[in-house]
């Protein structure tokens, strides 16, 4: 019975020697190379796995840290753009020469009543507009102590989650949404006159802040500031309701590093607790601090995946491979042998096409980096295969952060539709097409003319298009230099009769019969020629502007006066409320003239007449002139000094 039980174990065991045998070869000398082939194999393909893993965890982290830096700077620039543009606006703003010295009016002691009403009227005018045409969200005008003397909305009071930007008095503040409170002084010819106060919406700092669909689901974006001896860190997107502590120290937080002047890429752990690639820098000059960073676990999720499903079958692959070399090991010889020596003639006849290539490529891109102009290749698809240095310059990007993206992602989706219905022309007709377009650089407009050429292969494929684009800025201003003196008058800066007659002819086209009432009247200086004979041309000229000057003080922005020559002027009221309004501005700007004028120490008092009409429908330019014409000469005929109203249907009616 033992023996019986033995010879099928002897069986089984002398069987399983032979399948090793023969995958392994019969001899001890194919044994001993199939098992050192698969040490080898194994070996080698454990070391190529693990080097293959700390190498790409290295790749991935640089190239995400390249990544978070770019993100860093772009984001850097959506904040401190909109930032500078909106203070320059207030500052430029506050500079206007009629709001000082309405700021003076209203503060001198010595002004009678009437003219401090009228300058409290000229305030309250000017921050109203503010709000309602300049799109700020709220102003105030204060004196030299710090009174408000105007206001238009309401300036809110500062949440707690407010930063005093560094070397200034403007703070910006969150406010379910990310706001800009800008002080800048107004100043006239005779110094400080006062402050204005004007809060403004930052939209782009939402999107810079929360936009974050580069940065996978981990990504974040902070920005953190300095108030007092405190660290304020606005709204993102896992701290939603922002955060005041103060400044950690020795700084081990990305936040308090930048605070600290600090900037880089580096490993940390954030307020999370979460192991993060963080990349910080200050905003110089504004004493804020950004932060970029991801979770280093979704960061290297990839990888891990890509190792966990690939180190089994790489080790099948060594097994299988040790047991296939030995039956192949001995007749594939000779032949990698010969296919070395093919593979080293193709390598070497490559190498030198390449390193050609190479030359030539590397001296078109020297000779396309030393053109002021841009220059690039799309290919059919619209995607950048070549960009010369010029791009650095006008879009703030590395070339290879250029080269291999759409058009549409570099310059936006409005002006690649411009740009696509050129290169489908181009395309369609084998003529170069150009495009003007107005883009924003620097903070400055600036023109761009853009050409298209379309290239095709030997077989009329669509190869894709060389673009070039140069700097058009000088002679589009050129143009509308010379545009804009054909229809202003020289010496007030007015529109001249050309520009009168354009307007009074659009504002006739947008007339309906439910539209507001809409007024044209004509005003003379009275005895004007007595100014220039007792003074001199040059007083009269100075008296004209000054006239000018109050005329249009007495208007709204949407009215037009003009000078129509000599010393006759035209205006246009559109959309009154009500027709008898007219009554109102003509008397108001009648009155301001009658005020004294001191030129050169000499005091001159001058009246004007003037005579006006409302249109109706059915009226025409030329019969709205030749009515408030004929309302001017009855003025005249009654002695001047007054106004003339005169309707479509020949009524008549003085003031």
């Amino acid at each position: 019975m033992r023996m019986a039980t033995e010879r099928p174990g002897r069986r089984l065991h002398e069987r399983a020697r032979q399948l090793v045998g023969r995958a392994l070869g019969r001899s001890h000398a194919d044994r001993g190379i199939g098992r050192v082939s698969a040490i080898l194999i194994l070996v080698a393909v454990l070391c190529t796995g693990v080097t293959s893993y700390v190498y790409l965890n290295q790749l991935v982290i640089r190239d995400w840290s390249e990544i978070l830096e770019s993100e860093r700077e772009r984001r850097a620039q959506q904040l401190i753009l909109p930032m500078r543009t909106q203070i320059q606006m207030v500052n430029a703003l506050s500079a206007r020469n009629h709001t000082a010295q309405a700021m003076r009016v209203y503060q001198a002691g010595e002004t009678g009543a009437a003219e401090r009403t009228q300058a409290l009227l000229t305030l309250q005018l000017t921050a109203g507009n503010l709000v309602g045409v300049g799109g700020l969200r709220a102003v105030e005008l204060q004196s030299l102590q710090g009174d408000r003397i105007a206001s238009a909305a309401h300036l809110p009071e500062l949440p707690t989650l407010n930063v005093p930007l560094a070397q200034s008095r403007n703070v910006l503040y969150w406010d379910n949404g990310f706001f800009l409170r800008v002080r800048s002084e107004i100043v006239g010819e005779d110094g400080a006159a006062g402050a204005l106060i004007a809060d403004l919406e930052l939209p782009d700092a939402v999107e810079a802040l929360t936009l974050t669909n580069r940065l996978g689901e981990t990504g974040e974006v902070g920005l953190c500031g300095l108030n007092g001896h405190r660290k304020v860190c606005l709204p993102s997107r896992f701290k939603r309701e922002g955060s005041v502590s103060t400044v950690a120290s020795p700084a081990t937080l990305p936040s308090d590093r930048a605070l600290l002047g600090g900037r880089g890429t580096e490993q940390v752990t954030d307020y999370r607790g979460h192991a993060t690639y963080s990349s910080f820098q200050p905003l110089e000059g504004y004493g804020l601090a950004l932060i970029v960073k991801m979770d280093v676990a979704e960061l290297l999720a990839p990888v891990r995946q890509q190792v966990q499903v690939g180190l089994p079958l790489l080790i099948f692959l060594a097994l299988a491979g040790a047991a296939v070399m030995r039956l192949q090991l001995r007749p594939l010889t000779a032949e990698l042998v010969d296919a070395r020596r093919r593979a080293d003639a193709e390598v070497a006849s490559r190498t030198v096409a390449e390193a050609e290539i190479r030359l030539a490529n590397r001296r078109l891109q020297i000779v396309s980096d030393n053109a002021s102009f841009l220059i690039a290749f799309v290919d059919p698809q619209f995607v950048f295969r070549f960009a010369n240095r010029a791009h650095v310059e006008w879009f703030g990007r590395p070339i290879d952060d250029i080269v291999g993206r759409p058009m549409e992602e570099l310059v936006g989706a409005a002006m690649f539709q411009d740009y696509r219905q050129a290169m489908a022309l181009a395309q369609a007709t084998h003529v170069p097409q150009q495009v003007l377009r107005e883009m924003l650089r620097e903070v400055t407009t600036r023109f761009v003319e853009v050409t298209f050429v379309a290239q095709f292969d030997g077989d009329r494929n669509l190869e894709g298009f060389c673009i070039s684009a140069r700097d058009a800025t000088e002679t589009v201003l050129r143009e509308k230099t010379l545009l804009l003196a054909a229809r202003r008058d020289p010496l007030t800066g007015l529109c001249n009769r050309t520009s009168f007659d354009e307007r009074l002819e659009q504002a006739l086209l947008l007339r309906t019969a439910a539209s507001a009432p809409l007024a044209v009247a004509y005003l003379d200086i009275d005895h004007f020629k007595q100014v220039n004979d007792n003074f001199g041309h040059d007083v009269g000229d100075e008296l004209l502007k000054l006239v000018a000057s109050r005329i249009g003080a007495a208007l709204r922005h949407s009215d037009t006066v003009a000078r129509l020559g000599g010393d006759e002027f035209g205006i246009i009221l559109p959309d009154l409320a009500a027709a008898d309004d007219v009554y109102t501005v003509v008397a108001h700007i009648l009155e301001s003239l009658r005020q004294p004028f001191f030129i050169e120490a000499h005091q001159i008092r001058v009246s004007a007449s003037i005579g006006f009409t409302i249109a109706s429908l059915g009226d025409t330019r030329e019969s709205l002139v030749s009515r408030s014409d004929r309302a001017l000469y009855q003025v005249k005929r009654s002695g001047r000094n007054g106004v003339f109203g005169l309707s479509a249907e020949r009524t008549v009616e003085f003031l």
